[in-house]
């Protein structure tokens, strides 16, 4: 499979909130050390903030005959 990102896809980044919770919540959790997580409201609307955003990217960028499924 050839995978390629798109410049405007690839120049999205990430907020430095984002990246706070990117950082204490999804290292932890892919890590095996989900016990340690404690998410406030804060926190929640920040990760339904990035999720969001790259569903809508990735929609953008799809191509009409694909099938994409988001997990939140």
């Amino acid at each position: 499979m050839d995978f390629q990102v798109s410049q405007k896809l690839h120049s999205t980044h990430a907020t430095a909130s984002d990246s706070i919770t990117t950082n204490s919540v999804l290292w932890l959790t892919l890590h095996y050390q989900d016990s340690m997580i404690n998410i406030n409201d804060c926190d929640w609307e920040a990760d339904q903030n990035v999720d969001r955003q790259f569903a809508i990217e990735i929609a953008f960028n799809a191509v009409d005959v694909e099938n994409i499924c988001f997990y939140d």
